[in-house]
């Protein structure tokens, strides 16, 4: 019985990490991507006000 519910939980746990991983990933592609569109704006900003 207690076995079988201490498989039960390492199962939760390994998919909680797993969901984890893959949400924090995706954090981090959305915020290099962020980052990067936040760049391209400026620079494209400051190219329009200096012309």
């Amino acid at each position: 019985m207690f076995g079988n519910n201490f498989t039960t939980i390492m199962k939760l746990i390994n998919k909680f990490l797993k969901f984890n991983y893959l949400v924090n990933n995706m954090k981090d592609k959305f915020h290099s991507f962020y980052l990067f569109a936040d760049n391209t704006f400026h620079k494209l900003f400051w190219h329009t006000c200096q012309s």
